[in-house]
């Protein structure tokens, strides 16, 4: 009885330290991302003041990599929220049982009629 125990805690906190790691390497890579296009918006700025581009080309860099950045942490925050796993951080959960449901009877006989008709 104790080495059960022992053996599911020893489980639960090996799926809670990948979590944990796959969590932080996920928030890692929302960072180096914010982290490159704040160093491309900053390179052409610089660009911008020297005069080398337009500054309204500057608006519309920093609009686009904002809105990519938000867009990207978006789906990544959605998809953490709705479908990963809480326990596996690389599995997928699920919203039904896994059972298969019944066709309609009117559908069912609908596929029939069209089956007949195709078997001439």
């Amino acid at each position: 009885m104790a080495t059960n125990i022992t053996t599911d805690s020893k489980r639960r906190q090996t799926e809670i330290n990948n979590w944990y790691y796959n969590y932080r390497l996920d928030t890692l890579f929302i960072l180096q991302l914010t982290l490159l296009a704040f160093s491309i918006i900053l390179l052409f700025s610089i660009f911008s003041k020297y005069r080398l581009i337009s500054p309204i080309f500057i608006v519309y860099i920093t609009v686009f990599f904002l809105l990519f950045i938000f867009i990207v942490w978006y789906f990544k925050y959605s998809y953490s929220k709705n479908t990963r796993d809480f326990y596996h951080w690389n599995k997928r959960r699920f919203t039904g049982d896994g059972e298969t449901t019944a066709i309609p009877m009117e559908v069912r006989s609908a596929m029939n009629d069209i089956l007949s008709r195709c078997n001439v």
